[in-house]
């Protein structure tokens, strides 16, 4: 009788080991306070195009060694990293850009004065804090002008006008078109700001291309700094322990888990109103349109993957969707990159910059 109860107790023993074994470790945190961060700057490392090389490079190899230390899946982007994608995005803007003006510029130049007057009245400009983005009528895509552009090409100063919150910029910027197709000067100057954008694009191009080189630089700096750290005993596939990290149950190459997106994002004009973007901790969405109206509220569901947001569910009235976003956040403004949507109104709505 006690040779089967001392098996018994052996048997539970063995159990309780086994589970404790493969019981899967719960960081502290502080220890996930340290992953977060180290997240926080391999995400910045390979967002940031102003940063210094040596310090890129320093929080690269910082980032991987603590990552790996604390049982963290490897996070370095599989496919582009956000800086690629901003440059890509970049450089396709700056294409979209040549053409729609070449297309506006060929339309125009068959117009009467007062079919021109009409034209540039259906122009869509909307005025954000560092740029403005404007929809040409019948035309494929959005595109973008810096306000240093505007005031070198058409001698508007946006930049004053919208910080001291005036909504006239749009309308300002449309008298001025207006008033240099009564001088006979609109067709020269959109053809000046062609052959800055051409110059521009040649440029875009030489800066994508060293992105692309120094990128397998940054990738081996990230792969060394892992194969030369160990993880700590019983912290392999380790789960962080706080509220503002997002949890799946599966671990996937690539991906950090925090959730950077969560919140209400807008925007718009206190005198017009506002977008507002709300994504929730649950995984999903909501859209409401407070500048047109009291629209009928979108919603979905969303996930995030590093820096990419794939979204599904209704969103305007171009109907579902079901697509990944690369999205990059700076300075506490939201801006999506390379979108490839067939819906024009869904596309000129993500190309607004977005702060909570």
């Amino acid at each position: 009788m006690k040779k089967i109860v001392f098996l018994i107790l052996a048997l539970v023993g063995l159990l309780f080991a086994n589970y404790t074994s493969n019981a899967q470790k719960v960081l502290s945190e502080q220890e996930t306070q340290w992953v977060l961060e180290a997240q926080g700057e391999l995400e910045q490392a390979l967002s940031d195009p102003e940063m210094d090389e040596t310090e890129r490079l320093r929080l690269i190899e910082r980032s991987a060694k603590t990552l790996k230390e604390y049982g963290q899946p490897w996070a370095y982007p599989e496919g582009d990293i956000p800086l690629q994608e901003l440059m890509e995005n970049n450089f396709e803007q700056c294409k979209d850009n040549i053409k729609e003006w070449s297309d506006y510029n060929l339309k125009m130049q068959h117009q009467t004065l007062e079919q021109k007057i009409k034209i540039i009245n259906q122009l869509q400009v909307e005025v954000g804090e560092r740029q403005l983005q404007i929809l040409i009528p019948g035309g494929n895509a959005a595109v973008s002008l810096s306000m240093e552009f505007v005031n070198t090409f058409f001698d508007v100063n946006i930049v004053d006008g919208f910080t001291n919150g005036k909504i006239g910029n749009a309308k300002d910027l449309k008298n001025r078109f207006i008033e240099l197709a009564k001088q006979k000067k609109l067709g020269y100057q959109i053809d000046q700001m062609i052959k800055d954008d051409k110059t521009s694009l040649i440029e875009l191009d030489k800066d994508r291309k060293i992105i692309r080189i120094k990128e397998n630089k940054w990738e081996s700096i990230y792969r060394n700094a892992t194969s030369s750290t160990f993880t700590r005993e019983g912290y392999e596939g380790a789960v962080l322990n706080s509220p503002y990290a997002a949890q799946t149950s599966t671990q996937q190459k690539g991906v950090i888990h925090t959730n950077i997106l969560v919140g209400t994002w807008r925007f718009g004009f206190e005198q017009t109103g506002y977008f507002y973007w709300t994504f929730k901790n649950n995984g999903s969405w909501t859209f409401e349109d407070k500048m047109n109206g009291d629209q009928k509220p979108l919603n979905g569901k969303y996930s995030v993957f590093g820096s990419t947001l794939k979204l599904t569910g209704p969103n305007s009235e171009c109907g579902d969707v079901e697509a990944t976003f690369p999205f990059v956040i700076e300075d506490g403004e939201l801006r999506f990159l390379n979108i490839q949507d067939p819906c024009m109104s869904r596309r000129f709505t993500l190309n607004h910059v977005w702060k909570q």
